[in-house]
């Protein structure tokens, strides 16, 4: 179960997500159709003040609006239990963790993935794969949030946010680790440890002998924290809210070789967005536009473009917004 207030959100056994309020007769409900489940947690994504509902399969993350609505992520890979959610890019806004056997993603509102992610275990064992979910807290005192997990190779892995190592990881463990470590404070004012406890039943712990601030136990165990709500609530979030973030526009795969292509664009302020393709020869053979209610400032959202109906051969987007107009060479391949 996961709360925030009086708003929950329960899986049940039947394939079913039951979203509504304490004192609710009944609990809406929504079938879920694929494998094994985890979760709920909830996160503000877009910081609108009302928290989406988030569920893993085995193979895709589902988020879900208090109206039963949902859009769906496909991950490439077997998840590793359910997601986490934290600011890891420190712009204001949660983003959700998600750990599967092979590497680690970090997805923004939308499910659009954060800069510099996924991230792949370190070189060396090619057969090592990811056990257990994650959980997030400052783990070396540097002032943002680190990334940990099991393995495998009985280690636990930590990566700071841009990717590289937290200094004194991997940590050498005693058995295997399926379930989320946890960090918590030792007897020394402020002194954190992390701690799991292995399939035969023993637990490890290690001493990181550094002292954090209490705004970064993010997402510091299983459920989130001892409220055991999973959820993480905005009072929590550290940063501010970004309003700004230097524009960027491009679609993706270039060239298109499938179906759909995917325009990404990041504003730079509050805006709404035109994108217009267009043929070589002027001919225009698609136009989107986003009204100003529907972008969030500062951070990045994406357009699909049906190309099943093109011919091979390059393409004009130009994509206009209040601040930028950007002319961008595509092309598609069949």
């Amino acid at each position: 179960m996961a709360s925030v207030n009086d708003y929950i959100a329960v899986l049940g056994k039947n394939n079913s997500l039951y979203l509504g309020h304490i004192g609710d007769e009944y609990l809406s409900a929504y079938t879920i159709d694929t494998g094994v489940k985890y979760g709920p947690i909830m996160a503000d994504l877009n910081r609108d003040d009302v928290y989406e509902t988030i569920v893993t399969t085995d193979s895709e993350i589902f988020i879900y609006q208090p109206d039963g609505t949902f859009e769906k992520v496909y991950l490439p890979d077997v998840s590793v239990g359910g997601p986490a959610a934290a600011d890891i890019d420190s712009d204001g806004y949660p983003e959700l963790i998600q750990c599967t056997k092979t590497c680690i993603y970090a997805l923004k509102h939308g499910g659009i993935p954060v800069a510099g992610f996924p991230f792949y275990l370190p070189p060396g064992d090619s057969s090592e794969y990811i056990t257990s979910p994650p959980v997030i807290a400052d783990l070396n005192n540097d002032g943002t949030p680190d990334i940990a997990f099991a393995t495998s190779n009985m280690r636990l892995v930590s990566f700071t946010p841009s990717g590289s190592l937290t200094p004194g990881f991997p940590i050498t463990l005693s058995g295997t680790v399926v379930r989320p470590p946890a960090v918590f404070k030792r007897a020394r004012p402020d002194s954190i440890a992390i701690a799991c406890i292995t399939t035969d039943g023993m637990i490890a712990v290690c001493d990181l002998e550094t002292v954090i601030d209490d705004d970064l136990y993010v997402w510091p165990m299983w459920k989130g924290g001892p409220e055991l709500n999973s959820a993480l609530l905005n009072s929590k979030i550290a940063s501010k809210v970004q309003t700004t973030a230097p524009f960027e526009a491009f679609c993706y795969p270039n060239p298109i070789t499938g179906e759909t292509g995917t325009f990404r664009i990041t504003p730079s302020g509050a805006t709404d967005c035109t994108i217009t393709v267009y043929t070589a020869d002027g001919l225009k053979v698609f136009e989107r536009y986003i009204p100003e209610h529907d972008i969030i400032p500062g951070l990045p959202r994406e357009e699909k473009m049906d190309v099943s109906r093109l011919a091979s051969g390059l393409y004009i987007a130009k994509i206009m917004t209040r601040q930028k107009t950007v002319y961008y060479k595509l092309g598609v391949l069949k």
